[in-house]
């Protein structure tokens, strides 16, 4: 799995991503970083990485898809969405 810091040149310049990213590891936490909704994960932590029961190593590029299976996907997806439309 790829560093926080790797990920970072998808913020470009951005301090705030940077902070947060940095402090992601630590937190014990299922954190994860995708693309888009339905986006491949360019990001996880090993928190994510046991609860879902994937090597962590294996997770950059999987989809929700790969890991939950289609009746999953959808609803998670569709949380996204409504989420993302939320803020933006």
């Amino acid at each position: 799995m790829s560093r926080p810091d790797s990920v970072l040149s998808d913020f470009t310049g951005d301090p705030v991503a940077h902070a947060l990213l940095g402090l992601l590891p630590g937190t014990g936490l299922a954190i994860t970083v995708k693309r888009a909704p339905a986006g491949p994960y360019v990001w996880a932590d090993e928190g994510f990485a046991r609860l879902v029961g994937v090597a962590h190593d294996a997770l950059p590029g999987l989809t929700d898809l790969d890991i939950f299976g289609a009746d999953l996907a959808a609803p998670l997806r569709a949380a996204e969405v409504q989420a993302q439309q939320a803020v933006t």
